[in-house]
């Protein structure tokens, strides 16, 4: 299992990109997931972020601007399903979003 985590402390900083596992269904790829658990005693706004990737002729992935796909303002642990193939996910405090504590999370295949 792989995971990535990070205690956040500031704003603007974030765990290291992740991508989801494949789940294979009758021996195709129905899905894939991420375990995202954050704990511990802060204030602020988590952020989930993910971005895309391109394959290109050269066989090299090339990843497509960040986008914001939830945020949380307590700790929790969710199940992240997502049918894209070539993604990555990461999770942290966005610039403003950090108030105080120390927030412990983690992304886990």
């Amino acid at each position: 299992m792989s995971y990535v985590k990070a205690d956040l402390t500031a704003e603007n900083t974030f765990t290291d990109w992740i991508e989801p596992k494949e789940q294979l269904v009758k021996d195709v790829v129905g899905f894939s997931y991420l375990d995202f658990m954050a704990t511990g005693s802060w204030a602020g706004t988590l952020t989930v972020q993910k971005r895309h990737g391109n394959v290109e002729t050269s066989g090299d992935v090339v990843y497509t601007d960040v986008f914001d796909v939830v945020g949380y303002d307590a700790n929790t642990c969710k199940l992240i399903e997502d049918h894209s193939s070539t993604v990555q996910y990461r999770v942290g405090f966005k610039t403003g979003g950090y108030v105080s504590g120390t927030a412990s999370v983690r992304l886990e295949q």
